[in-house]
């Protein structure tokens, strides 16, 4: 189960907001970078999320990747992560 959930934590934290846009898809690294969110998109499609719930973790996602301030004590809602992942099963 940790591992589980390790995995999960490692998905979200890689996701950003810029994973919702629809970028068009150019060159290599382009098209590199969208299989990577899908790959993300996988680990975490468990999780049903609307759009809008999606957009909440894609925000959580960036400030954490891009070393913002957390709008919430992360270590205090983790148990609640793990009770969706739970959820999920």
């Amino acid at each position: 189960m940790q591992t589980r959930f390790f995995a999960v934590a490692v998905s979200l934290a890689l996701c950003s907001s810029a994973a919702i846009a629809q970028p068009a898809l150019e060159s290599d690294q382009d098209k590199t970078l969208y299989a990577l969110g899908q790959a993300i998109g996988n680990n975490i499609g468990q999780f049903d999320l609307t759009e809008a719930e999606l957009a909440v973790v894609a925000a959580g996602l960036g400030d954490a990747v891009l070393g913002r301030p957390s709008k919430v004590d992360l270590e205090a809602y983790l148990p609640r992560i793990q009770e969706l992942v739970d959820s999920g099963d």
